[in-house]
């Protein structure tokens, strides 16, 4: 199941809004003069912040034709970027991170979420064979919060959403509402989607290969004297 697919769900309609609101909230006030959004193409995450120009990264976008591990952006170019649940299904997730936060200015802004393996979502998901397909599903806090920190992103905030039953059944999830807090106060790690929105503070390292141009000429054998 395509991310596209699974926001068509109720239990994605759910998670849409809870996603929709932390990262409008983070980027409403967000300056600069690129916005790049990458995955999910058939929605729109930027829609709250005022940057003109913005563009969606998807292998189905209309914008940018392109796979979150190999982004066709320069270094140090972007101010503001969204990428909802990209290490969840990308293939190489690491990668995607990494690439995420090259094409980043200094200073810019990147807000990304992802389903917490701590959580029922994640439970529900495995007894149900991968019913949601996500190909990265081992993804937590602590191990996010460290691939931020190695990749020179300063954690600006970070929260987790969405503590009911990740089921279809809205009564049912209505029923048991009260999850919401209990689980918040007493499991607070559980949450079944986790929101963060880091600062990148240095700029990407390009290494330049050196120049082999020059012509160099043979040295003349000296002549051994007998």
């Amino acid at each position: 199941m395509h991310l596209n697919d699974f926001y068509k769900t109720s239990l994605g309609i759910t998670f849409l809004n809870i996603e929709k609101k932390f990262i409008y909230d983070s980027i409403d006030e967000v300056f600069g003069f690129y916005a790049i959004q990458v995955g999910a193409w058939s929605y729109d995450f930027l829609n709250s912040n005022r940057i003109k120009d913005k563009f969606v990264v998807d292998k189905f976008s209309s914008d940018i034709i392109a796979e979150s591990y190999s982004l066709p952006l320069e270094s140090d170019s972007v101010d503001l970027l969204v990428a909802p649940h990209i290490l969840d299904f990308s293939i190489y997730p690491q990668e995607s991170l990494r690439e995420i936060i090259r094409v980043l200015k200094p200073g810019g802004h990147l807000v990304f979420t992802l389903f917490n393996y701590y959580s029922l979502f994640s439970i529900f998901n495995f007894l149900r064979s991968n019913h949601y397909k996500i190909i990265n599903n081992k993804n937590t806090v602590s191990r996010i919060k460290d691939w931020l920190k190695l990749l020179n992103v300063r954690l600006v905030s970070s929260k987790l959403g969405f503590y009911n039953l990740p089921v279809e059944n809205n009564n049912l999830i209505n029923k048991f509402i009260f999850l919401e807090h209990v689980c918040q106060r007493w499991l607070p790690f559980t949450g079944s989607i986790i929101m963060m929105h880091g600062v990148k503070t240095i700029s990407s390292i390009n290494l330049i290969k050196p120049s082999w141009n020059k012509k160099f000429k043979k040295k003349e054998k000296l002549s051994t004297v007998r």
